[in-house]
């Protein structure tokens, strides 16, 4: 996995500019949402050129949470690859490439698949079978959900 450079960071602030928005949001994100999502994404970026890899991965998760964007699922997901969280990092690429499905370039979707690659032999699925429904899954003191669990977890 190369290190991630500005360009590929500063990439998805172009969205978060964007007007038209995203076409795999549900519903349009407000202008006060997008507006707060650019300045998390911008502190997220100052942060990664600072080397405060945790700190930038809360402004991004932020960002993408206001206005959802599979444009900063990549960056997202290639911070969680520096910080060694592998499942995550794995999970997220994934889920860049199916949202950006035909609008990602076939060189960063090769790049990507590349890094999924090395991912996959650093993680596993895991079933979880729970007789008592609503109880909360933890993995890690993480909470992963409920069960049911729709399926298998990613660790």
């Amino acid at each position: 996995m190369k290190r991630l450079g500005l360009t590929s960071l500063l990439f998805a602030a172009l969205w978060l500019c964007d007007p038209a928005g995203s076409s795999m949001a549900l519903a349009r994100p407000s202008t006060a949402a997008k507006d707060e999502a650019k300045d998390r994404y911008d502190r997220g970026v100052e942060l990664f050129k600072e080397g405060d890899y945790r700190a930038a991965l809360i402004e991004f998760e932020r960002a993408y949470d206001l206005s959802p964007h599979y444009r900063v699922l990549y960056n997202i997901g290639q911070v969680h690859y520096l910080l060694k969280d592998y499942a995550s990092a794995l999970t997220t690429l994934s889920a860049y490439l199916e949202q950006g499905g035909d609008r990602i370039s076939a060189k960063r979707r090769r790049s990507v698949q590349s890094d999924l690659a090395k991912l996959g032999p650093r993680v596993a699925l895991l079933e979880v079978d729970i007789d008592s429904p609503g109880a909360e899954v933890l993995v890690d003191d993480v909470s992963v959900g409920r069960s049911p669990l729709e399926g298998p977890l990613t660790v």
